[in-house]
């Protein structure tokens, strides 16, 4: 599939971090894909990581934010696809990298480009995450492409029949 990269945006997480008081969950993933979109608010993209703890638990790890995300990009032509860090890297374009949070035993998303954080949307400015803050050093990263097979729900099938990689877990 062809990457794609549009003019993009450096958004805020309207809701940061987690939990938050009233129970709400960082919506980094969506601030992040926002960014990729070059949107002018997180809003104008669904909070996939809350929605996917409503309908399943926040503790069951079914790729459901992931499933969420595609199937939405795919109503505008769009996709994400996982990519090797050091191939993203490579070519230059915008991707989301998972990082370790530094507010808790968390993950955060920051948008690289080629080996650099390029913005972090928690928008706080001595947060100063890099890519030594990777949670998945040699994991896979996203990008922002045309709309490829699988398709959202066929994709998570697989990963959730598949077993977990060596000396990893199946999330």
């Amino acid at each position: 599939s062809t990457i794609v990269e549009i003019e993009p945006s450096r958004l805020v997480q309207s809701v940061p971090a987690r939990p938050t008081p009233d129970g709400r969950i960082g919506d980094c993933y969506r601030t992040a894909i926002g960014c990729l979109l070059g949107v002018p608010y997180p809003e104008c993209v669904p909070h996939f990581v809350e929605q996917a703890i409503e309908a399943v638990g926040f503790d069951v790890a079914d790729w459901g934010d992931r499933r969420r995300a595609r199937t939405w990009l795919r109503g505008f032509g769009l996709d994400l696809m996982s990519v090797k860090r050091s191939f993203a890297a490579d070519t230059g374009h915008l991707y989301l990298a998972s990082v370790n949070s530094r507010k808790g035993d968390w993950g955060h998303i920051v948008v690289c480009r080629r080996e650099e954080v390029w913005w972090d949307p928690s928008g706080d400015p001595d947060a100063g995450y890099t890519l030594a803050d990777l949670r998945y050093p040699d994991d896979a990263v996203e990008v922002l492409c045309e709309p490829y097979d699988p398709d959202p729900d066929e994709m998570v099938r697989r990963w959730s029949s598949s077993p977990p990689p060596e000396g990893g877990t199946a999330q």
